[in-house]
């Protein structure tokens, strides 16, 4: 039947009215295999017609092409089509912004490549994530059973309000964990705090993961706690490579050696005409023995 030039010639005019391509070719279709059923059931039933003939007899029963395509005009409304169009073309625009702006890293686990079995066999970010929300990595129970060492228990899960915003970023602590660390049960030990710093903002430039090891810490008695720069003393302050989307990249900050009873820490960012400053309470937040 697709041979037959009247056929076609007769499902060209009706489909013809219909101004969206991809349904154009699919009632196209559809009606061409509506006539060969036609023309098969008229084979069934007269088992001696010539099959040209069946075709036309199949033909003539569809009618007047010109009324079916005034039809099918109606029904089908060319901007249906395109708007289902502009919704898949925006669908995949979404997921190939996602991958640019996160990358394809981001739709992966940072914190680590996990096994069948279930256990972590490259950490990555994964203990610090561990920290920041008030659990031990070390527990018994968890990935890294404690074998002797330091003593460790979680003070609070902080979860601080202060932002700051600078050079067109807004800077917060999305979330830290407060730690005592003893050597010993005599030790008295000394607070550590893991905190997950966020810089949201314009794409952030690459050199700006290096420039966040300038930030240092105040506490609330004046105890002054050096970053990584300038290299003039032991940092107690530390910011490890920047991850996440470009619009935002988070951190795992830490700061070490707060002796126990302190308020609150500052962290200080004063660097090439930028400063900023984070005061984050260590009394509050969900306590965790």
């Amino acid at each position: 039947m697709k041979n037959n030039l009247s056929v076609l010639k007769w499902l060209d005019i009706a489909v013809s009215g219909i101004r969206f391509g991809p349904d154009r070719a699919e009632v196209r279709q559809e009606l061409l295999e509506h006539l060969e059923d036609k023309a098969a059931d008229l084979a069934r039933v007269f088992p001696d017609i010539p099959e040209k003939e069946a075709q036309e007899r199949a033909l003539s029963a569809m009618g007047d092409p010109e009324e079916l395509k005034t039809s099918l005009a109606k029904v089908h409304k060319p901007w249906l089509g395109y708007l289902w169009t502009a919704s898949q073309v925006l669908a995949i625009a979404a997921v190939l912004l996602a991958v640019v702006l996160c990358g394809v890293g981001a739709l992966v686990d940072r914190y680590g490549i996990i096994s069948p079995e279930g256990a972590v066999v490259i950490p990555g970010g994964y203990m610090e994530d561990c920290y920041q929300s008030g659990v031990d990595p070390w527990r018994a129970d968890g990935p890294y059973p404690r074998e002797g060492g330091a003593l460790r228990s979680c003070v609070a899960v902080l979860h601080p309000r202060d932002s700051a915003r600078a050079a067109g970023y807004r800077f917060r602590v999305a979330r830290a964990g407060l730690f005592h660390f003893q050597d010993s049960l005599q030790d008295p030990g000394s607070w550590t705090l893991f905190c997950d710093l966020r810089a949201a903002g314009l794409p952030w430039e690459p050199a700006a993961d290096e420039a966040l090891r300038w930030v240092r810490g105040v506490d609330s008695a004046g105890r002054e706690y050096p970053g990584y720069y300038p290299e003039e003393q032991d940092y107690l302050v530390t910011v490890n490579t920047g991850h996440g989307c470009l619009l935002e990249r988070d951190y795992d900050l830490t700061v070490i050696r707060i002796p126990p009873g302190t308020e609150w820490i500052r962290l200080e960012y004063d660097h090439e005409g930028v400063q900023w400053s984070l005061t984050i309470p260590l009394e509050e937040g969900d306590q965790d023995g």
